[in-house]
């Protein structure tokens, strides 16, 4: 939603070859050079050497995630960047961007949700999305929030949606899953399924009213806000983190069972 926000209108600042040249380098080349990191951590873990085929499948396995599925999200990310440069031309036709934000909506979050709560197969076709996918519904409606002002009712109404689709995500996936015999049901899940988009909507809309400047005073607040200004490591350094803890959790885990 900020890249929307801040790069929509890219064409007022520069050309198409430069909006290109910057995202290069302030996306894809921390993307490869920090999954080219992975691969040798992951080896080095293993002890062992890549044999030739593993070696060959080196590409393919970047752009999969093999090596470290948390930067999963690069690969929406490129195909937002990529969809930016045919939405800067059409975004300021107000109305074609509510449609898209609808037909995007229906098609990647009503539609499959309505296929799992009632265990239906819904034609594939109906889930077609403009190019770019599902997760540039994000990328417009950061514009537009970012843009236009909403009535402080119509603020209240994004606020309760917003409130009940984290209600939804948190104890829905709850309540389903007390069977602890059963996978997590997913239900609820899901960056795409209506709830995620409902509490991020709402989240992006209270940053956007209440200023981060505000929030200052909290110390672990303006730490971050500092650390992170370097945009090599922002979103790198964050996926190494939840790496350690995830591994830690599972360590931990297996030491219980082992009791």
């Amino acid at each position: 939603m900020i890249s929307g926000a801040t790069l929509l209108e890219y064409r007022q600042r520069y050309s198409t070859l430069t909006f290109i040249k910057k995202r290069f380098l302030r996306a894809f080349v921390p993307f490869i050079s920090w999954s080219l990191f992975a691969i040798v951590v992951f080896y080095i873990t293993v002890k062992r050497v890549p044999n030739i085929n593993e070696i060959l499948s080196i590409p393919l396995d970047i752009i999969n995630c093999k090596y470290f599925s948390i930067y999963w999200f690069f690969i929406p990310l490129f195909t937002c960047y990529l969809s930016i440069i045919y939405l800067s031309r059409i975004i300021n036709f107000f109305k074609l961007s509510i449609f898209l934000i609808l037909w995007i909506f229906i098609s990647v979050s009503i539609f499959p949700f309505i296929s799992s709560l009632l265990h239906i197969e819904i034609n594939r076709d109906l889930l077609a999305t403009p190019p770019g996918g599902g997760y540039i519904i994000y990328v417009i409606a950061g514009y537009l929030l970012s843009r236009y002002s909403l009535s402080s009712s119509l603020t209240k109404i994004v606020y309760l949606l917003g409130f009940a689709g984290l209600t939804l995500h948190c104890f829905g996936t709850w309540y389903l899953g007390l069977d602890v015999s059963k996978p997590i049901n997913g239900l609820f899940k899901g960056y795409l399924n209506f709830p995620a988009i409902f509490y991020s909507i709402a989240v992006f809309l209270f940053i956007k009213n209440h200023p981060v400047k505000s929030i200052y005073f909290v110390p672990v607040v303006s730490f971050i806000a500092k650390k992170n200004k370097r945009k090599f490591f922002r979103n790198i350094s964050n996926s190494w983190l939840v790496y350690i803890l995830d591994n830690t959790e599972n360590r931990y885990k297996s030491s219980i069972n082992n009791l």
